[in-house]
């Protein structure tokens, strides 16, 4: 009877044994997931800054482009207006001066 107590105690012990391996392999697996569940986020998250930087550079070009383009037609009209103004403007003094006086 000692002995078949004995085998039950050695069978408790191996089982114990082997639930602590399991446990000790699942919260090493949990860790390990843990770990890489941060380093993709941090990955994600560098992906995104480069992804962002980059679009903020593209936009920030075409800004200038626009900017450049407004800033030409600008320049041409002012140019046109100024032209108008040196070409016409003492036809308009006179059509002025004879809507006001009369004549």
């Amino acid at each position: 009877m000692n002995t078949e107590v004995n085998k039950l105690l050695d069978v408790d012990k191996d089982a114990r044994r082997i639930v602590d391996e399991a446990q000790q392999y699942y919260d090493n697996t949990m860790e390990e997931i843990e770990a890489e569940k941060k380093k993709m986020l941090a990955d994600f998250v560098e992906q995104e800054k480069r992804r962002v930087e980059e679009l903020k550079r593209f936009e920030d070009a075409k800004v200038l482009s626009d900017t450049g383009k407004i800033k030409q037609q600008y320049a041409a009209l002012t140019e046109e207006l100024i032209k108008s103004f040196e070409e016409s403007h003492a036809k308009w003094e006179d059509e002025l001066f004879k809507k006001c006086v009369g004549r």
